[in-house]
């Protein structure tokens, strides 16, 4: 199973590694998805909403989606401030 742990129990916040002769457990741990992918969903989810209910030419369209992606951007470089 190349050291992927198999679940003890349902609901359980723990595993078991296969292979063990005594049942060594680990704590599970909740890995947020890459802050990359967090900026591309969130900057296609506010451009789709740009798209549908405030733009009334393409100009306005490229518009609020640059600001999209520029506000994204700025959470981002805020993100990064906080985190270091």
């Amino acid at each position: 199973m190349g050291g992927r742990g198999v679940p003890d129990s349902a609901g359980s916040s723990s595993f078991v590694v296969p292979g063990r002769t005594s049942p060594h457990k680990r704590r599970w741990r909740w890995r947020s998805p890459p802050i990359r992918v967090v900026e591309v969903v969130e900057a296609a989810m506010e451009v789709v909403v740009v798209v549908i209910t405030e733009a009334e030419t393409t100009v306005d369209i490229v518009e609020e989606a640059m600001a999209a992606i520029t506000d994204v951007n700025e959470q981002r470089e805020r993100a990064e401030y906080f985190s270091s």
